[in-house]
């Protein structure tokens, strides 16, 4: 299963790669696009974050760009890079509160012994998984996997590309 931080450079890779300003991000613009047409499962980005409903309007309008690259993005795996991102702040919160605790207990004379409970995350979904496993082996294969590649031969190709790092 793929680990937060690595989820996390991906979705900084992906959807974040050109940040226009401290609120336009094209993170934001997806999660718009989806919102608003919620029939679309795919949106084609040129590189300066103009949005597409069809590849080949996107290649076409790439082609006057200087950076002529277009990206898919998939509903899932916006979806998918969202909610483990809400998690993780939400993780991170809780242990900056644990801190907190952790100081004031050892400023406290009394000297009670309060420990923090550990919490577990929910696992993923098989879809969850498999978009989270598909964008750490495109970020480590530079390629996409096979639609009906396996979870099980995906995961042994990633773990063969962190070896051979």
């Amino acid at each position: 299963m793929a680990s937060l931080a690595s989820i996390e450079k991906v979705f900084k890779t992906l959807l974040n790669p050109f940040k226009m300003s401290n609120t336009n991000t094209r993170g934001e613009k997806l999660k718009i696009i989806f919102a608003t047409h919620p029939n679309q499962n795919d949106v084609f980005m040129a590189s300066d974050d103009r949005a597409f409903f069809t590849e080949h309007q996107a290649d076409s309008y790439g082609q006057g760009l200087k950076d002529r690259e277009v990206k898919k993005y998939s509903r899932l795996a916006v979806e998918v890079i969202e909610r483990v991102l809400v998690k993780k702040a939400a993780k991170d919160q809780e242990t900056d509160l644990e801190k907190v605790d952790e100081v004031d207990a050892s400023t406290d004379s009394a000297g009670s012994d309060e420990t923090a409970s550990d919490t577990v995350d929910e696992p993923l979904s098989p879809d969850e998984e498999r978009a989270a496993l598909a964008a750490k082996y495109e970020e480590l294969l530079g390629k996409k996997p096979a639609w009906n590649m396996k979870l099980d031969k995906m995961k042994a190709a990633i773990a063969e590309a962190e070896a051979a790092d």
